[in-house]
């Protein structure tokens, strides 16, 4: 505990630009979703706006537009990483912007580029990295190090119900140093969330 840093709850507390990056599978649109519900119960969706930046998973712009129809935020797509300083520069009324990027393995040789893109943006916009607690310390390590170029600021923790142990993560974290700012479980939580919203 006295190595491991964590940002508090500054997001839902004060908003921001946030890009969630990470490899495939790891949990962002969710963890996107569950940010969006608790910022809307706490502040109301006016101030709030979704962005999808997924052009690379079938469905993944209709699945945050249906997000954004469930607690009344608006949503914007763009096909390319490049196109989110553009989108930002006309996003500045929202006090909280939250991108869902396309996930690629750490060993993708696309990866480089695209987070090139994004770290363009950098200026305008904090990154954080997902990892999922359930892989292995290796394979997170191996994570850390690739989405380094994407200069993340903070990392969430997604899949702790499904971790048999999280000493490998954190044994990571501490030697990245990289905050956790969010802890996430599996996607019941997240509809749940939308469906105590919604009533």
């Amino acid at each position: 505990s006295q190595h491991l840093l964590v940002t508090g709850d500054r997001w839902l507390d004060q908003g921001g630009r946030v890009a969630l990056v990470g490899p495939t599978g790891v949990g962002k649109t969710t963890s996107l979703a569950k940010l969006a519900v608790r910022w809307a119960l706490r502040h109301g969706a006016r101030d709030l706006a979704l962005v999808s930046a997924d052009a690379v998973r079938f469905g993944a712009h209709d699945q945050i537009r249906a997000i954004g129809q469930l607690i009344g935020a608006p949503v914007f797509s763009v096909e390319q990483l490049g196109q989110i300083p553009e989108l930002l520069n006309r996003l500045g009324a929202f006090r909280f912007v939250l991108i869902d990027t396309p996930g690629s393995s750490q060993r993708d040789a696309q990866l480089a580029g695209r987070l090139a893109d994004l770290g363009a943006a950098s200026g305008q916009l904090e990154t954080a990295l997902v990892l999922a607690a359930s892989t292995q310390a290796g394979a997170i390590e191996e994570t850390v190090a690739r989405f380094a170029n994407a200069r993340p600021a903070s990392c969430l923790l997604t899949k702790m119900d499904e971790a048999a142990s999280l000493g490998g993560v954190l044994s990571v974290l501490t030697r990245a140093p990289l905050p956790i700012s969010y802890l996430c479980e599996g996607q019941r939580d997240a509809i749940q969330e939308l469906r105590d919203y919604i009533v």
